[in-house]
This record gives C-alpha cells, sequence and structure tokens, in this order.
C-alpha cells in the first residue's frame, strides 16, 4: 500500500515536472512558431501530452505533438501560422469592404481590396492583429458623434496652462512617426484621447475641429 507521504512526494514531483516541461515548451514556440504561444495554444499540448507532461519532453516530442495537433479532424486543433494570417486578412477585409464593392460608402473597393490583400501578406501576426485591432477602434469611435466627442474633450480637460500639441507622433509599437491630426486623434480609444486632453488640454479639441 502506497502511504500518503509516497503520494505526496509523487505528486509534488509530477507538478515540478511538468512545470519544466511547459517553460520549455513555450520556449521552444516563442523561437520557433510564435504564433502559437498563446494559452489556447499551450492547452492543447497539455490535453495532448496528458500525463507524458510527469515525464522529461523535449524539442523533438515538441514538434511531434504539434504536427498531430494540427489535424483538422482533432478535436482542439492548432492552426498553423500561415491559416492564422489567412484568417486574420480575410477578418480586416470583412471590415474594410464596401457593402456594394463600389467604395462609395468610404470603405474599400473590390478593386482596392485586392492591392490591399496583395500588401498584407507580406505582413507578420503581430502586425496583421495590430491592424485589425485599429480598424476596430477605428470604425467603433466613428459611431461616437462629434458633440459626443467636445464633450469627452470638455469633461477631461484641467484648469491650468498646457503645452503645444505636436505635429507628429511615434504611436506605441511603431518605429515611424504620423501626422497627429484629427483622423489620429479621433481613431484612438476614450481612455487614450482623455490622457492627450490632460496633457495638452484644449489644444486637443482645436486639432479635432481642424482650427490650428
Amino acid at each position: 500500500m502506497t502511504s500518503q507521504y509516497d503520494q505526496d512526494r509523487q505528486q509534488a514531483a509530477n507538478e515540478r515536472q511538468a512545470a519544466e516541461n511547459m517553460d520549455r515548451l513555450r520556449l521552444w514556440l516563442a523561437n520557433n512558431h510564435p504564433g502559437l504561444t498563446g494559452i489556447a495554444s499551450q492547452k492543447v499540448f497539455i490535453t495532448y501530452f496528458g500525463d507524458r507532461l510527469f515525464t522529461p519532453l523535449n524539442e523533438d516530442d515538441f514538434a511531434f505533438a504539434l504536427q498531430k495537433t494540427r489535424t483538422k479532424n482533432t478535436p482542439g486543433y492548432v492552426p498553423t501560422e500561415a491559416e492564422q494570417k489567412s484568417e486574420l486578412i480575410e477578418e480586416i477585409c470583412d471590415l474594410l469592404k464596401s457593402k456594394d464593392g463600389t467604395g462609395r460608402d468610404g470603405k474599400y473597393s473590390n478593386f482596392d481590396l485586392k492591392t490591399v490583400r496583395v500588401k498584407m501578406q507580406h505582413w507578420d501576426i503581430q502586425k496583421l492583429t495590430q491592424r485589425r485591432d485599429e480598424i476596430l477602434r477605428e470604425q467603433s469611435l466613428n459611431r461616437v458623434a462629434v458633440p459626443e466627442l467636445k464633450k469627452l474633450v470638455h469633461d477631461a480637460a484641467p484648469q491650468f496652462g498646457f503645452p503645444v500639441l505636436p505635429r507628429t507622433i511615434v504611436p506605441r509599437g511603431e518605429i515611424q512617426a504620423v501626422p497627429l491630426d484629427a483622423k489620429y486623434l479621433r481613431s484612438l480609444e476614450a481612455w487614450e484621447l482623455k490622457r492627450y486632453v490632460k496633457i495638452y488640454g484644449p489644444n486637443v479639441n482645436k486639432r479635432l475641429a481642424g482650427q490650428d
């Protein structure tokens, strides 16, 4: 009969070995498959390995598991990087496309989308994800009426002098400066716009209104 002591020691050893294996797996994914480092992907590996997580695993084991979990008929299927890119591109195109394909509603025509699609083929998953999120923010803020935007600016402004609002800015995660104009300000999330207002005050409102 196995003692409680032996059971506890075995459980502690299993937990320690599983943690070491997961650390190695995360490092291997980051170096070889950066698009699969998310929690969902890790859970697929955990389910696939089962009790084998309690014994040492190496990179060959990870590569074998990845190959097996890429079968679309397998529960917990892990998409390839190419498939993730394809899904993001389709999602972006759906967000950008004109309802009738002509572009008369201010969105992209079918012809413009072809050009955009070709360009995005050369982007990585991170850049595609950032672009999708940027479009979603812009479309969300565009649904906010101008009076509401002005009220947002007014309510957040402190009562003291403000520095001049710069003409360009380098967005987070980018290396090139972009115009800090009304279009850019309207693309910001509400909390980001409030942060600008706290720093630059009524100068933000003037830029939004095209008065400077």
